[in-house]
């Protein structure tokens, strides 16, 4: 705090001129208290420490600098000075650094955040951009519009009549925020604060590379990224909108991929199991609902980019990552990975009765799982042997290898998972590696009880990804595919045995699909493929669907909760 109080003495605030005083002062061992001294070090509110007033500053600038004035040009200097001193600190003072990650910085920078989208939005609603507020009569016009529309017509029905939804309207409208409606042209930062070319300092921009620093910092400098991550996720303000939250979400999320594609080309091991770490927060928020159809593909996107990066020959990851670290975070990677796709399905079925679904986010997700269906069924039992294992690992229920405390191993298992290194008052939604016995067996079971409704979905192109899917887990888990086609279904009078697998369409699928696959190289010819195979699935809708509610049942009591 001792430089603050040379605050007053400057006419203005230069940027060389606040980092050489902020340099000269800040960390002198004579000027910090510690708590042995009587120093004030306890549990605060974010809401009441110094960078809660300076973020709130930063955050009244940027509402004045969008104005073309000497108050505006003021504004915008005084913000681009602060938030470049703030980088240099964060740069070279370690003791700010362990600051960025307290919620006495977190949550101010998030609320800073959401009141950067609010001036945007009142910026794209403005007609003069950077003009004055409205003048007295103006707001008058406005208020005479506003009760003009609140008036009852001359029919005598309110305008503001709005019809209840008819299930039987065609062309229903989508889910709000479905797959097809995400804004490809911009990135979520430039929907959030703008470009660069427009004058950014002042509208937020600078803040948004604040967060990227202290994400980049988090990941590369050390264990535990998650729980940062995670609370900048839950760091924005109580009163915010929805809207304000999915679009700092979305800008969080997009710098998390950023830093994780760094991570994986460059990154130490340590870094590259906080990039594991950073999905399974993605994974946390995703199951607990925040996320519209955007982020929650994104989040497919980074866990299976991270499992690629760890399991794909030749890779940086690949190459940095010794054997037994290797397959240790390979195995929670296919973890996070696994349910993250499980969840996205999820989010794609129509959730009430008036919701359509997103068919766009479940063919995307489908179509990722069947690219990468190898590598979402590694298992800690196939990835480590016995004699490798018991040199440095302790066998935990379901065979998964625990690190012991005291290895170099420790710190990246920790890391790269949530549930591991949050504090114990925090509760994740996702079930660790640890609590799940045969890990490729419920993965199967639960994605198959999904998979049914997808083999019948009107749309073909989601049809066929879902056969794809199939036709992968029947090459790859065929012992636990026999199991689930095959079951006794009770008749009118005595059990049955039904085999969808040897007698049954799934066999013949596989046998066509392998037969076929040998002189086509290419997936023109699905149509033709898997024809038969649609026509049997018609022709047998009872068999199969008696055999989808068992498979549904053994899904209940699987260990993990996806929906």
């Amino acid at each position: 705090h001792a430089p603050i109080l040379h605050m007053p003495c400057f006419a203005t605030l230069e940027p060389k001129q606040l980092c050489d005083v902020f340099d000269a002062e800040s960390d002198a061992v004579e000027l910090i208290n510690s708590e042995t001294q009587g120093g004030l070090r306890y549990n605060s509110d974010p809401s009441c420490g110094i960078f809660a007033l300076l973020a709130e500053c930063l955050g009244r600038n940027i509402q004045l600098a969008s104005y073309d004035n000497e108050t505006g040009k003021k504004a915008r200097d005084t913000n681009k000075a602060v938030l470049q001193l703030l980088s240099h600190r964060h740069a070279f003072s370690p003791t700010f650094q362990k600051f960025c990650r307290t919620p006495d910085f977190l949550e101010p920078l998030a609320q800073a955040l959401c009141l950067v989208h609010d001036e945007k939005l009142q910026q794209m609603q403005t007609p003069a951009f950077g003009g004055a507020p409205q003048s007295t009569d103006e707001q008058g016009d406005d208020a005479q519009m506003l009760e003009k529309r609140k008036r009852p017509s001359d029919s005598g029905e309110s305008d503001d009549f709005v019809a209840w939804p008819d299930a039987k309207a065609k062309g229903a409208p989508r889910r709000r925020g479905s797959l097809r409606e995400a804004n490809v042209g911009e990135t979520p930062t430039e929907r959030f604060v703008g470009k660069d070319s427009e004058g950014a300092e002042g509208s937020g921009i600078g803040m948004v590379q604040l967060l990227h620093l202290v994400l980049s910092h988090a990941v590369f400098n050390g264990p535990f990224a998650a729980p940062l991550v995670s609370a900048l996720f839950r760091s924005f303000p109580i009163h915010a909108s929805p809207d304000q939250v999915e679009a700092f979400h979305l800008v969080l999320i997009e710098h998390c991929r950023t830093v994780v594609e760094d991570a994986l080309q460059r990154g130490e091991p340590i870094a590259i199991a906080n990039c594991i770490g950073v999905s399974s927060v993605l994974l946390d928020r995703l199951m607990a609902g925040f996320f519209t159809s955007e982020p929650v593909f994104e989040a497919v996107h980074i866990a299976m980019l991270t499992l690629n990066s760890l399991t794909a020959s030749g890779t940086y990851a690949s190459r940095t990552l010794a054997n037994v670290d290797q397959n240790l975070l390979v195995a929670d990677s296919a973890h996070v990975a696994r349910l993250t796709c499980l969840t996205a399905l999820q989010r794609s079925r129509p959730m009430g009765a008036y919701d359509t679904g997103d068919d766009d986010l479940k063919l995307a997700v489908l179509t990722k799982m069947g690219e990468r269906m190898r590598q979402l069924l590694l298992v800690p039992s196939n990835l480590l042997g016995g004699g490798q294992v018991s040199q440095v690992t302790m066998r935990n229920k379901g065979g998964y290898p625990t690190p012991p405390p005291n290895s170099r191993f420790f710190p990246l298992w920790q890391s790269a998972s949530l549930s591991r290194c949050c504090p114990p008052s925090f509760q994740c939604t996702y079930p660790d590696l640890t609590s799940i016995d045969e890990p490729d067996r419920a993965f199967v079971v639960a994605l198959m009880a999904d998979i049914h409704s997808m083999l019948i979905d009107k749309r073909r192109d989601i049809r066929e990804e879902a056969v794809v899917v199939v036709v992968s887990l029947l090459q790859r888990r065929r012992g636990i595919m026999s199991e689930l086609l095959i079951t006794d279904i009770r008749g009118e009078h005595r059990m049955e045995t039904v085999d969808l697998m040897n007698r049954g369409g799934f066999g013949a699928l596989l046998v066509a699909h392998e037969a076929t696959t040998i002189t086509e190289k290419d997936s023109s010819g699905n149509a033709q493929k898997y024809g038969s195979f649609f026509e049997w699935l018609e022709r047998n809708q009872g068999q199969v669907a008696a055999v989808f509610h068992g498979i549904h049942v053994q899904a209940s009591r699987v260990a993990i909760p996806t929906n």
